[in-house]
């Protein structure tokens, strides 16, 4: 996960690059509470909302472009259904 706001040599890229897979194999020394939206899908959340200091995962699929240009509410309310419904690994 990069925010962009940094070149790519940022030490940011370090810590987020591995990905879940790292988070929950080795561990990190970050603590509190977090809210995860970059980088986020349907398929990592359940993964990202195992490890004990994330507490929500939200994300762009939630909000589709082309729904919200259409005024898809209906498509929208469906998919916030559906990943509200998203439990922990």
């Amino acid at each position: 996960i990069n925010c962009g706001a940094c070149e790519p040599e940022c030490p940011n890229n370090a810590i987020y690059e591995g990905g879940v897979e790292w988070a929950i194999n080795d561990g990190s020394t970050v603590t509190g509470a977090y809210t995860l939206t970059g980088g986020v899908t349907v398929e990592s959340a359940p993964l990202f909302l195992a490890l004990p200091n994330v507490v929500v995962c939200g994300g762009t699929w939630l909000t589709p472009a082309d729904a919200v240009a259409r005024g898809d509410w209906a498509h929208i309310t469906k998919l916030a259904k559906e990943a509200s419904a998203i439990k922990a690994a």
